[in-house]
């Protein structure tokens, strides 16, 4: 986030959004991190999900929104034509860029 401050999220419904869910391990992560700012509601929203995974993750949050939920999933980036992986230093100018007012 650099120097900018939280946005104030509590009281409101926050969509979590990620590229694909294996173990969960990240998005548990994230989710308890909301829960300390005290949202209304939380949504996952991912197009990819292992079905273990996403059964244990609708116990912590209020909704969660999965398109494909296959059995066994070896890895995210099988199931995208193109996924490359990006650099911290990538996704920090990314970040940088979706703040500059256009």
């Amino acid at each position: 986030m650099g120097n900018r401050i939280p946005i104030d999220i509590a009281g409101r419904t926050v969509i979590l959004v990620d590229d694909g869910i294996a173990t969960g391990a990240t998005a548990r992560v994230a989710i308890l991190g909301l829960q300390q700012r005290k949202p209304r509601k939380i949504i996952l929203a991912v197009p990819l999900g292992a079905n273990d995974t996403m059964e244990t993750l609708r116990h912590d949050i209020d909704e969660v929104i999965c398109l494909v939920e296959p059995a066994t999933l070896e890895a995210i980036g099988f199931h995208y034509g193109d996924f490359p992986q990006l650099t911290d230093e990538e996704v920090i100018e990314i970040l940088k860029r979706s703040r500059t007012p256009q």
